[in-house]
């Protein structure tokens, strides 16, 4: 109750509140949202992330499901930081493979970032996962779901890979619904080139 308490509302119940939209403007102002809670509670935010890390064995349970609802919480607001910290604290977390929620988590959090450590955590995901065709869906779908400049073109590659098939409607709404339906600012963006 605690995490979704101190949750923001996801950007797409923002923008169902209006009904006309400048969605970069509303985009800008829901991250800055995010940043200025991250910010200002940072201390914080890193104190409860320490408290969530769970050393038991993986329980489905409803404490570890708080904790791990938690910690991720937490992870997503210190990674809207955009720090250096934030991102090797995210690999960390993917590293460390506890379960799949908190490598999803971590994947989440990483899509945003550009980097040769980034790719390397993808690869290993994809190395690691690549026979299993829902997991492999999550692969597909978070990095179309990424805040990157660069998401569209990293969609259009992702339609080239191996993987892909537009044959294959779970693959097509992965990868290609994803980026629709919750990257709206990418695929809206103003050349209409996502179109």
């Amino acid at each position: 109750l605690l995490a979704y308490s101190i949750t923001l509302p996801d950007f797409n119940y923002f923008i169902e509140q209006y009904t006309q939209v400048d969605i970069d403007v509303m985009f800008y102002v829901h991250q800055q949202m995010k940043k200025a809670l991250a910010q200002r509670f940072e201390v914080e935010l890193n104190h409860l992330y320490s408290l969530c890390v769970c050393d038991e064995r993986y329980r489905y349970d409803k404490v570890q499901i708080a904790q791990r609802l938690m910690k991720n919480t937490c992870l997503f607001y210190l990674a809207s930081l955009d720090s250096e910290q934030s991102r090797i604290r995210a690999e960390q977390q993917y590293y460390q493979k506890a379960n799949m929620t908190e490598v999803q988590a971590a994947l989440e959090c990483l899509a945003n970032y550009s980097s040769p450590s980034v790719d390397k955590v993808f690869a290993d995901f994809y190395h690691q996962y690549q026979a299993e065709p829902l997991v492999l869906d999550k692969w597909f779908a978070i990095q179309a779901a990424a805040r990157r400049d660069d998401v569209f073109d990293v969609v259009k590659t992702l339609t080239q890979h191996a993987k892909f098939s537009y044959h294959n409607p779970n693959r097509v709404r992965s990868l290609i619904g994803a980026f629709c339906r919750q990257n709206i600012i990418a695929f809206h963006r103003k050349d209409g080139a996502a179109y």
